[in-house]
């Protein structure tokens, strides 16, 4: 395969190599790194004063928590668009569920913020009790619907991800409940 030399005429990040697709065809991927900050007011973003370069590797915070994957996937012909930052309930005191979601072109997303909750067994039934309002919350992964850990054991860096909940208190008396949408329940354990 001939190999093309990337002329890049934006003000982006790019990197490029060779990678095979799954019926094994080789393909010259280019990969570009383009962030931009949210609309002001005329609804059109315009690219981050420091823009940053492709990711050849994962990205930590301080805390171990991931902030970014690395750009290079194996064949996805396709882009991938990361939001980063906070989630602000609309009032202090709120305490009922709230929808967030953000459009670019026509890829619309959208997600619940859901108060801190806990399942507490009385009377051998679990009930959904509240543990306060909503508080601002970090776009990150340690604090999605997640799952058990491969070890069996909470994950310290995310303690109350929701996992899939037994239905037999005495298979699981630590489990927490954190309600999610649709007929589906999760525990967190």
């Amino acid at each position: 395969m001939k190999l093309w030399a990337l002329e890049n005429h934006t003000p982006f990040a790019a990197f490029t190599l060779p990678d095979r697709d799954v019926q094994g065809r080789q393909h010259w991927v280019v990969a570009m790194r383009a962030s931009f900050g949210l609309p002001v007011s005329d609804g059109f973003v315009t690219p981050l004063q420091d823009l940053p370069p492709v990711r050849l590797a994962p990205e930590y915070a301080p805390d171990g928590g991931l902030l970014h994957e690395d750009d290079i996937l194996p064949f996805a012909p396709c882009s991938e668009v990361l939001l980063h930052g906070t989630l602000h309930p609309a009032t202090p005191d709120a305490r009922a569920p709230q929808s967030f979601g953000f459009r670019l072109g026509k890829l619309e997303k959208t997600a619940v913020l859901h108060p801190p909750a806990q399942a507490v067994l009385r009377s051998g039934r679990w009930r959904v009790e509240p543990l306060g309002p909503l508080a601002a919350t970090p776009l990150r992964w340690e604090n999605t619907f997640g799952g058990t850990s491969p070890r069996g054991q909470a994950d310290p860096e995310n303690p109350t991800a929701p996992v899939m909940a037994c239905t037999r208190p005495d298979l699981c008396p630590r489990a927490r409940f954190c309600p999610c949408p649709g007929s589906c329940r999760q525990a967190s354990v």
